[in-house]
């Protein structure tokens, strides 16, 4: 392989990423949107959409910062900005670790999350009643709707 080839696959694949996360940015912005501003806030006040919901403005954040402090410089823009010291280049190693452990953290919560929804449904169920409103959810449904769980999967 050559120098040239080298050179061209770089190029793409930071023109390639860029778009896709230019791309990703809008709908990961709209399903926060919606999330947050949804018909029936008592559903989705749950912990998970919670966690989803920080997990989306992480996310947000490392598209931004990431294509601000690599992609700038990567293609040539601003160059001497990025040279001349380290204040930049420490603040995108502070900035990327932060954001990236805090994406780790979002996405171990919603698997434990689910887990517990999985493996313990009865207690996850009691839980998420008693953090609804009390006109939500009828809670003399609660028999019925698992006895249909049960007629589903037997």
């Amino acid at each position: 392989m050559g120098d040239d080839s080298i050179e061209f696959g770089t190029v793409a694949l930071t023109y390639g990423s860029t778009v896709i996360s230019l791309l990703s940015l809008p709908i990961t912005i709209d399903i926060l949107f919606v999330l947050s501003h949804a018909s029936s806030p008592a559903v989705f006040q749950n912990a998970f959409f919670t966690f989803c919901k920080f997990g989306l403005v992480t996310g947000i954040l490392v598209i931004l910062v990431m294509k601000l402090l690599v992609t700038v410089p990567a293609l040539g823009w601003f160059i001497e900005l990025y040279t001349t010291g380290d204040v930049v280049k420490r603040s995108f190693y502070f900035l990327n670790w932060s954001l990236r452990t805090m994406q780790g953290f979002t996405n171990t919560f919603i698997c434990v999350n689910r887990a517990t929804a999985v493996l313990l449904p009865f207690l996850h169920l009691k839980k998420t009643l008693d953090s609804m409103p009390c006109g939500s959810f009828s809670r003399r449904a609660e028999p019925s709707l698992w006895l249909a769980v049960i007629d589903l999967f037997f």
